[in-house]
């Protein structure tokens, strides 16, 4: 085999590696897509259950949960009550 040949070979090979790599880059980018879809599908199945709870139609597993949701929002209304409170002062 001559010099050629083995760069040739070389050559070759490097750009299948990159194809492979390439295509995994690929693949990675859809699996992320796909993960960021269902959270994003899970976040609105939380919001829609915290939503019912809210209207007395909750799921009773979900409730303690649905509970401690709720008291952090009081928490923050508590806490914009009191910007505002500062600010009209």
């Amino acid at each position: 085999m001559n010099f050629i040949d083995k760069v040739k070979e070389s050559f070759d090979k490097a750009k299948d590696e990159v194809s492979e790599f390439a295509e995994a880059t690929v693949l990675k980018h859809e699996i992320s897509k796909l993960n960021d879809k269902r959270v994003s599908l899970l976040q609105d199945i939380g919001q829609e259950a915290y939503s019912m709870y809210r209207n007395g139609h909750g799921v009773p597993e979900l409730a303690a949960r649905c509970r401690e949701a709720q008291d952090i929002d009081e928490q923050i209304q508590g806490k914009n009550d009191e910007i505002a409170r500062l600010a009209a002062a």
